[in-house]
Order: structure tokens, then C-alpha cells, then sequence
């Protein structure tokens, strides 16, 4: 076999897929099926191409079992392949399995599920998934011991450095926000300690901050509620719902295009901000790093043209626009937003100018003359030349 392959995977993997598989999808993929989506599976994890032989090793498989074993996932919903056999690349796409319930009530699983294990097995399993699902703990006291903080009351500063240099890099973000980490953190050690001040939550903390228009000494109280007083866990989740359900409070600015975008939309309308519309501008800051100024422009731009429709397909359609013209920068913003009007203007006038002439001239053709018609106008001028000169 050759060639090189991607493999991602496509939508979101439940808690207890893993027993759905063994015990729902084995009995009809067989062992090879089951072993190839497995291997699938830890490798999509390394984000990195194959080449078809490597699968085939990892797998055990050879290829003409890799084949099949790749056709009764792909029958069974599990797998996509797509080819391009001009440049010989693979791409799987990794599904997961149905839930348990949706499986043994499907048209075709269900029945050969019955068919291949027997109605005494299937009625076993059915009880077994039912009765997980109706699982609770209603009336009972979670008794489970609770990670203990404590545990690591002598990390600090010095040892998440080293353990920063040890650990593989993540690629850096390109946006940075400028936030007032100091504030955020000072006296939040046991609160939000150093193993939760990882590259990607103060990211999330500073675009958030950037967005809403947040200052650090209110970001702390957020910042507190969001992290589980059990665990010890935090919720960047949390973090932003707790932000988006609070009601912005704008602070005045010299330059209106430099607020905070919730700040911005929420000048331009009295009632609150639909959570469409701010996660459609916190895209707008992340998906097309464009800074606050170039947001507001754009938004006040789209609202102007659509009367004051923030529909998000047009708004992503400029947006892609000024991305691929690399404006980032207020005055790049405002070049290209007169451009647009001088360009709409001349349109507009044209089209007026030309619907005022009179309808026989918009319709009328312009029809060559027939050789005759020449000659006899040649001749009448010849006629009124001879009279003028005598």
C-alpha cells in the first residue's frame, strides 16, 4: 500500500463510548474492525501523517484486511475515508459510536445485533445500558475524598518555570492582549495556583478581559467563582458565562473605536446584547485577530449597510475581506470603508443618471448604415458645399 494519511476525528466522544464499543459494536465489526479503529483513534492524537504502511504496522493488519477492516467501519458509521489518487493521500475521519440507545433501537444495527447474539443477549444488554441510564444518586451523600490541596502547598513560581522548560512547546498565540496579570493574581495562590496558570487560561482570561471590557480587579471575583472549591479545578466555561450573563459597564474613552467591543455594541443599542452577538465579536478578536478599533469599525460598518442587521454570515463575509486585505490597523479600516462608499456612490449616481434619459434613447441600437443611404448623403452635402462657396 502506498501513500500518506490524515487522521481527525469528527464530533464528540461520550464518557462510556468505549463499553458501546466492546460490548454493541464488536460482536458484528469482528476483532480487525475493532483493532484498526482503535489504532485510528490513539493516533489521531498526534496530529501528524501516516503513510499506509506505517498504519498497517501499528494496526497488525495486512493490507488486504486493512481494507476490509476499513470498509465495515466505514459501513458501520465509525469511519469516512476520502482519497485523491493523483496526489495518493488518505484522509479517516474518526466518528463515534452511537449511543447505547440509539444503537439497539436502530433499523439495521439493532436488528443484526438480535440476529447475530440471540434475543436472550440482546435483552441482557438492553437491561444492562437501561439501567445505566436510569442510574442516580438522588438521596445520597457523595462520600468521595476530594483532592487535597495541600498536596502541593510547596509549588511555586521557580518550579512551574522548570516544569515550562521541560514541557514540549505549544504554539504561541499570535494575539496578546495587554492585561494587568500582577492584579489578577496577587493573594490567589491557593485559589487559582500555579498549576492553573497555564499558556492557554491566562490567554483565555486576557481575551476575555480584552473583549468585555473587563479590569483585573473585577476579573478576580470572576475569576473565583470559576474554579470548583471541591476539585480545584477551573472552568474557562464558567468564566465566560458568568461574563456574559453581567451587564457591560462602559467606561468613556477619547476614541470610541478603541472601547472594548461589548462596549461598543452596547453604545449602538439600548436593550441587552444577544450571547450570539458576543461570541460573534469575540471571533471577530480571536478567529481574525483583528484589534478592538478595526472590530468596531467593522461592526459599525456592517450596521450602517444592513439597517442595523448584525447578521453573522455577512458580518464574516467583510470580515474575511479586510482579513485578506491584512487590515489591522484603524486607518486601514477607514481607507477601505471610504473605498466601499466611493464605489457605491458612482454605482448609484450612474444608475440614476441613466434611468432620466428617455426611454426610445436607453432602447434604441445603433444600426450600420446601408451603402445607399451613403452615397446619398455624400451627394447632398457635395450639393451644399457648391451653394455656400458661390
Amino acid at each position: 500500500m502506498k501513500g500518506q494519511a490524515s487522521i481527525q476525528i469528527k464530533g464528540t466522544f461520550y464518557t462510556d463510548y468505549r463499553s458501546v464499543l466492546i460490548l454493541l459494536y464488536y460482536p458484528l465489526i469482528d476483532k480487525g474492525a475493532y483493532l484498526l479503529y482503535e489504532t485510528l483513534l490513539a493516533l489521531s492524537e498526534h496530529n501528524e501523517n501516516y503513510t499506509l504502511e506505517s498504519l498497517c504496522l501499528f494496526s497488525g493488519l495486512k493490507e488486504k484486511k486493512f481494507e476490509e477492516a476499513r470498509q465495515i467501519l466505514e459501513e458501520f458509521q465509525l469511519l469516512q475515508t476520502y482519497s485523491d489518487p493523483i496526489r495518493k493521500a488518505y484522509r479517516f475521519e474518526i466518528y463515534p459510536p452511537k449511543k447505547a440507545n440509539d444503537f439497539l433501537r436502530d433499523n439495521t444495527f439493532g436488528r443484526l445485533l438480535l440476529e447475530v447474539l440471540g434475543s436472550a443477549k440482546y435483552e441482557q444488554l438492553n437491561r444492562m445500558f437501561q439501567k445505566k441510564e436510569e442510574a442516580s444518586t438522588q438521596g445520597m451523600v457523595n462520600i468521595s475524598k476530594q483532592f487535597d490541596p495541600s498536596r502541593l502547598l510547596a509549588w511555586n513560581d521557580d518550579k512551574e518555570a522548570m516544569l515550562a522548560s521541560i514541557l514540549p512547546r505549544r504554539e504561541e498565540q499570535r494575539v496578546q492582549y495587554a492585561f494587568d496579570f500582577d492584579t489578577l493574581l496577587e493573594g490567589m495562590r491557593r485559589i487559582f495556583p500555579p498549576r492553573l496558570r497555564t499558556t492557554q487560561n491566562l490567554h483565555t482570561i486576557a481575551t476575555l478581559a480584552n473583549v468585555y471590557g473587563i479590569d483585573a480587579k473585577e476579573m478576580k471575583i470572576y475569576l473565583q467563582r470559576s474554579v470548583d472549591p471541591f476539585t480545584h479545578e477551573f472552568s474557562p466555561e464558567t468564566l465566560e458565562n458568568q461574563i456574559q450573563r453581567a451587564t457591560p459597564k462602559i467606561k468613556p474613552t477619547q476614541d470610541k473605536y478603541a472601547m472594548p467591543p461589548i462596549h461598543f455594541l452596547q453604545m449602538k443599542q439600548a436593550g441587552p446584547i444577544a450571547q450570539a452577538d458576543q461570541k460573534l465579536l469575540k471571533d471577530l478578536c480571536v478567529a481574525y485577530e483583528f484589534p478592538n478599533e478595526v472590530v468596531n469599525l467593522l461592526i459599525e460598518y456592517v450596521l450602517d449597510n444592513t439597517n442595523q442587521n448584525l447578521q453573522r454570515s455577512y458580518v464574516e463575509k467583510v470580515a474575511s475581506t479586510w482579513s485578506r486585505l491584512k487590515i489591522d490597523s484603524k486607518e486601514k479600516a477607514l481607507e477601505q470603508i471610504h473605498k466601499q462608499k466611493t464605489h457605491r456612490s458612482y454605482k448609484t449616481s450612474r444608475s440614476s443618471r441613466q434611468s432620466e434619459l428617455p426611454e426610445w434613447y436607453q432602447n434604441q441600437q445603433a444600426t450600420p448604415l446601408q451603402e445607399s443611404t451613403k452615397a446619398e448623403l455624400e451627394k447632398r452635402l457635395q450639393r451644399l458645399q457648391k451653394k455656400t462657396s458661390s
